[in-house]
């Protein structure tokens, strides 16, 4: 790790930028973020190709039984509540892709 923390010091200004993004007060204060850069090229191949759903896995449970639909329900606001990725939006701001992440809600839920 230090050898990677060393590599980093050494760049010049301008490529340790490149490494680093900046957040501005207002975009924080907003709930406004750049995106990832893995976030980006999933916004780039969106418009690229509008609603192509290439990048989202699917999957089908069948459950047998009566479920505990509390426990269930739980669950999924609870999965809501510790993973951002669920709750992160995109959005452009004065043609920049940027990335906003909701508050926890709870999992829409219907029987």
């Amino acid at each position: 790790m230090s050898d990677l923390a060393n590599k980093i010091a050494g760049l010049s200004p301008e490529k340790r930028a490149l490494l680093v993004r900046k957040l501005k007060a207002q975009q924080a204060a907003a709930n406004v973020f750049p995106l990832s850069f893995a976030q980006e090229r999933l916004w780039l191949l969106d418009r690229m190709s509008p609603g192509n759903p290439f990048y989202n896995i699917t999957t089908a449970l069948e459950i047998r039984g009566a479920p505990d639909l509390a426990a269930l329900r739980t669950t999924l606001d609870e999965i809501d509540r510790r993973h951002e990725s669920l709750r992160t939006t995109f959005l452009e701001i004065d043609g920049e892709p940027m990335q906003r992440i909701a508050q926890p809600a709870g999992a829409p839920f219907g029987v």
